[in-house]
């Protein structure tokens, strides 16, 4: 049976469960770094504007 699942490339009940974890973590780490993404913007939208502030000073 084995050698019929390698030979033909077929997907187990393993793989898909090795490739539902992978996603998740690759989902998990996406989520992170848009989070991140917002915060740095908010941050570079605040630096933005004390600096348009202070050039009008």
């Amino acid at each position: 049976m084995e050698v019929i699942i390698e030979e033909w490339g077929l997907v187990t009940a393993h793989d898909l469960a090795v490739f539902e974890k992978r996603l998740e973590d690759i989902s998990r780490e996406i989520n992170a770094l848009e989070s991140g993404k917002s915060r740095l913007e908010t941050r570079a939208s605040a630096v933005d504007a004390a600096l348009k502030e202070m050039e009008r000073s």
